[in-house]
């Protein structure tokens, strides 16, 4: 029960000891009581107390016999509460285990995730880097356009100006 116990995770640990302390507690009784029974049917069988052999056999066999009764009863119990808090821990580690298992499948995601999105993160970064160049592009076609423009006017004027001039 010890090593099953120092096995689980914390918090079902200090659920089950109290259970597993009463058990323990429980057999140790339940030893202690046989052995007083033992011992006290024995020194009652060497004092050869009661006068009748006979009537303190069927007395001290009737003792025992409840004594006996008695102490299986204890035993049943407490082995139906070992055998509950087994079972308790045993589900428990059923669900812990289901639950590390999604927990493994979400952080699968979340890793898969996150790979998108660092692959998008670099995709968009070429990408305004591109457009970046193509604004630049764009401005010095402008300004060259501007400027032809503005030539051409001079041009035309210095052309209008020498023929009237």
């Amino acid at each position: 029960m010890e090593v099953e116990l120092a096995s689980l995770s914390a918090s079902v640990r200090m659920r089950l000891a109290g259970r597993v302390r009463s058990s323990k507690d429980d057999i140790k009784k339940l030893r202690r009581d046989h052995q007083k029974a033992t011992q006290g049917s024995e020194r009652d069988q060497l004092l050869n107390r009661g006068g009748s052999h006979v009537v303190d056999f069927e007395v001290s066999s009737q003792d025992q016999r409840s004594r006996l009764i008695n102490g299986t009863e204890r035993l049943q119990e407490g082995s139906r509460r070992l055998e509950d808090a087994r079972r308790l821990a045993m589900e428990t580690e059923t669900i812990g285990i289901a639950t590390l298992d999604d927990l493994s499948r979400q952080r699968e995601q979340i890793l898969r995730t996150r790979d998108t999105l660092s692959t998008a993160d670099t995709w968009i970064t070429k990408s305004q880097g591109a457009l970046r160049g193509m604004q630049r592009r764009m401005i010095q076609n402008k300004v060259l356009t501007f400027g032809i423009i503005i030539m051409l006017i001079i041009i035309i004027i210095a052309i209008i100006w020498l023929k009237w001039f």
